[in-house]
Formats: structure tokens, C-alpha cells, sequence
């Protein structure tokens, strides 16, 4: 990835990789109708996952926290990604909310919109 905008965090447990996300600065029309974000910064969780046997311990809250703080930092107002269906209730959690009806991504199953103003 060649964007100086880009964001890649990784977790490590005991100096192994565990946990990676991908955060981008793109700006969704929608999100933006919702805060006013008409020049102004908004990032997109492109992906993220976490080992399937280690889910549960933190990881991911940890790993979008560090992003939260981070893209405070630059001044960045929103973030936004498509969640999982399965993936609806922790996002939930960390203060997010859904932003769409249900649509489905080919293969890989039901998502929902979902953003949180920073």
C-alpha cells in the first residue's frame, strides 16, 4: 500500500502476530449527510481479524481502540466500515451504530453499515 493515509496495525502476543486491521481515509456520502462531514476526514475500517483461538480476549477492542486514538490525533471525525452480521454486537459495544439496512456481499454473507463519530 502506497497511501501515506493508510493505516496498518497489527497485535502481537509474546512477539507473535495475532491480530491485524486496515484502516483507510475514504469518506462514505451517507456517513457524511449524517455528521456534516463536508471537508473533513473520515476513515473507513477496511478489515480486520483476529486468530479464531484467541477471539475473546480483547484483542480487537484493543486493536480499534489504538485506531480511535490514532485517528483522533490527526483530527479525523468518523469511522465507518461494513460489519458482519456476526459482527453487529461488538461493534456495538465500542459505541457504534448502524448506519444501513442489511445487504448482502457475495460469499461472504450478511453485513450492516455501521459508523462512530470520533
Amino acid at each position: 500500500d502506497d497511501l501515506n493515509t493508510t493505516i496498518h496495525l497489527g497485535i502481537f502476543v509474546e512477539e507473535r502476530l495475532h491480530g491485524v486491521a486496515t484502516f483507510l481515509m475514504n469518506k462514505d456520502l451517507n456517513i457524511e449527510e449524517l455528521i456534516s462531514l463536508e471537508h473533513q476526514q473520515c476513515y473507513q475500517l477496511r478489515g480486520m481479524a483476529i486468530k479464531a483461538e484467541i477471539q475473546g480476549q480483547q484483542l480487537g477492542s484493543q486493536l480499534i481502540n489504538r485506531a480511535e486514538e490514532m485517528l483522533k490525533n490527526k483530527n479525523v471525525l468518523a469511522l465507518w466500515f461494513n460489519a458482519r452480521e456476526s459482527a453487529v454486537s461488538f461493534y456495538k459495544k465500542k459505541g457504534y451504530q448502524i448506519v444501513s439496512e442489511p445487504f448482502e456481499i457475495a460469499t461472504v454473507g450478511i453485513h450492516y453499515k455501521m459508523y462512530k463519530a470520533l
